[in-house]
Order: C-alpha cells, then structure tokens, then sequence
C-alpha cells in the first residue's frame, strides 16, 4: 500500500538521540577519546573562568566544534555554526541540547583571547599526539637544518643539487645533510615518506590548510594544531578498529 506524506509536522518529538547514532559510526571513538582527554584538561578550565558572573558556553564545546570544523572540512566558523544548528549529529557530538539554540559565530571570536592565553588548543593537541617530524624538501635551508639539530633531531631533509658554496655553519650544514642522505636511515625514510604525504594532503585540502582562515601566527598555530589533532584521532579510531 502507498504511504502517505505527512504535511502536517508534530508539535512534540520524543527521542533518545543516542540511539540515532549507528554504533559503528567513526565520530563515536573519536567523541570517547575526545571527552576523555577534555575531562583530564578540567583544571586548565577552570583556571580560565571566574567563579562569578554569567555562565558561558562550555569549553569542551568549543573545542569540539572547532574538531568538528577540521574533521569535515567547514570553511568557516558562521557555517559551522549553521551546520550544527539543524545537523543532529553535530549536536550529540558536542553535547549540545536540541531544544537549545546554537551558539553565534562571535563566541568562538569572544573566546580566542581566553585560549590563547592559557594554551588549551595546544594541551589539547599535546594530549593527542605525540609530537615527530617529518621535513620535505623545501626545508633544505641551513638556518632550519641548524635549528633541527639543536633540539636533538637528526632531519632527513631532500637537498638540492649542484655545489654548496660557503663556509658559514649554515652551509656547512647542508653539506652535513648531503653526506647523510648516503646512509642506510636516509634511504628507509625516503620509503616511509609516502605515508606521511596522505596527512598534509587531507590537512589542506579536506580540513583547509590549504589557504589559512586566520590572521597572526597564534591562530595560524591553533588551528594547525587542531587539524593535526583531528587527523590523529581519525587515525588512532582506524587503527583501533571500532569503525
């Protein structure tokens, strides 16, 4: 028998909006080990709040949204907000109560100072990932194969050809770097590099590294960090199995 639209929407809805969400849908890992990680950070919340005044939009919230930005490529905090005005999943992964209104795009603006000041983008990613690092090949400059090495790290860097001419410690570098590209590490990094060119391409060109939304290197920073935050915990749920 041929059903029937309703035109006719109902007044009252009553759902668990849990039970909407599939079981083996990939944002349910990545909201577990997001909300874990955002609870061990609830003393660096409160070091941002007063105990006084008018209650505000969770920092956990906000900090899930902007992983949701980076997880689904939104170009703009104003969409992002749009999107989780009527997307239900958006709203389970944040929290955030249907009957609730979603928060205006200046929030996060209202915000930026207060997380930039006490770092918690940057916790948020240190408590992610473990930092590594990975050179190509436009980061063949002596000035940046010096600065590697003075924290301890031996660059794999792709150097260019022809002679290196100078006897500054920046090119005595470089030559430095030609000689270790001869060595057997060398040559097992150059075969594991295809696996880290997935990452930068998904950052800019799903996530939008690409072209920076922000102005100042602070905002550049956080976002940055918040994209690789998204790309690892994306990973970590593929590697776990529970997708």
């Amino acid at each position: 028998m041929r059903g029937q639209r309703e035109r006719q929407q109902s007044m009252f809805v009553a759902f668990n909006i849990e039970e909407r969400v599939p079981d083996d849908h990939p944002l349910r890992e990545i909201k577990r080990r997001c909300d874990r990680i955002l609870a061990a950070m609830s003393r660096d919340f409160d070091r941002c709040y007063g105990t006084t005044g008018r209650v505000g939009i969770p920092p956990e919230s906000m900090l899930k949204a902007l992983l949701l930005r980076a997880l689904f490529g939104i170009p703009s905090e104003r969409r992002l907000c749009e999107a989780c005005e009527f997307n239900v999943l958006y709203r389970w992964f944040l929290d955030w109560p249907l009957e609730r209104p979603m928060w205006t795009p200046e929030v996060f603006s209202m915000n930026r100072e207060r997380f930039e000041g006490r770092a918690l983008v940057t916790k948020f990613f240190e408590r992610v990932v473990a930092e590594g690092l990975v050179v190509d090949a436009g980061y063949g400059a002596g000035e940046f194969l010096r600065e590697v090495e003075s924290r301890g790290i031996t660059p794999h860097a792709a150097m260019p050809r022809g002679k290196i001419k100078g006897d500054s410690e920046a090119h005595r570098a470089r030559r430095w770097m030609r000689r270790c590209t001869r060595t057997k590490a060398y040559r097992v990094s150059q075969r594991l590099r295809r696996f880290i060119e997935p990452v930068i391409g998904w950052c800019k060109h799903v996530s939008g590294l690409a072209r920076t939304r922000f102005i100042g290197h602070e905002r550049i920073q956080d976002d940055a960090m918040m994209t690789a935050a998204a790309w690892n915990l994306m990973r970590m749920t593929k590697l776990s199995g529970r997708t």
